[in-house]
């Protein structure tokens, strides 16, 4: 059963929004579905703007008004959600930029 093309295809569509690729890739495989077979449910399915996810996860996570404080544990989160280093600090400082200059 989820070695079908249709399912391998919901589960990311359905996972894609909320989990970083990693994720998708790690649960994937726990269930026993090849890599090959992974990369196709990924070429089919066309992976969003992770920096869109990404700044969603944040704003869900924190608002903007306590992220300041709450900086390295947002960072910590995303991260071991399987997000990149980089676009995490860069989106975490872009949303703290944005609003000292609101203030």
């Amino acid at each position: 059963f989820p070695n079908t093309t249709l399912f391998r295809s919901v589960y990311v569509r359905s996972h894609i929004y909320r989990n970083s690729r990693w994720e998708i890739t790690y649960a994937l495989s726990a269930k026993k579905i090849s890599d090959e077979w992974i990369e196709e449910a990924f070429e089919e399915n066309p992976l969003p703007d992770e920096r869109e996810i990404v700044m969603r996860l944040i704003q869900k996570k924190c608002p903007a008004s306590e992220l300041k404080d709450r900086r390295d544990k947002v960072i910590a989160y995303l991260l071991r959600k399987g997000y990149p280093y980089r676009l995490v600090v860069t989106c975490v400082d872009d949303i703290l930029r944005d609003e000292t200059a609101v203030i």
